[in-house]
């Protein structure tokens, strides 16, 4: 399943939940402006999909996007 959100073929924001010993745990992650040089495709699979990207807030919105104090 290729939880989280996508924008085209690129991942912007995961989700993910865990459960063991009857104890759950969950995560949220948006990528506002990240440096997206450390999702290199020659160096990693992001998230373990290939064929996929990152990207991020900043690289979408350009000068409009907002810092990570105002997410």
């Amino acid at each position: 399943i290729n939880t989280g959100v996508w924008v085209d073929q690129d991942k912007i924001a995961a989700v993910g939940v865990s459960s063991a010993r009857w104890i759950t745990t969950h995560g949220l992650a948006i990528n506002v402006n990240p440096n997206l040089d450390h999702f290199d495709k020659d160096i990693m699979t992001p998230c373990g999909i290939e064929g996929r990207g990152v990207t991020s807030l900043a690289n979408i919105l350009g000068t409009e996007c907002p810092t990570v104090e105002e997410v």
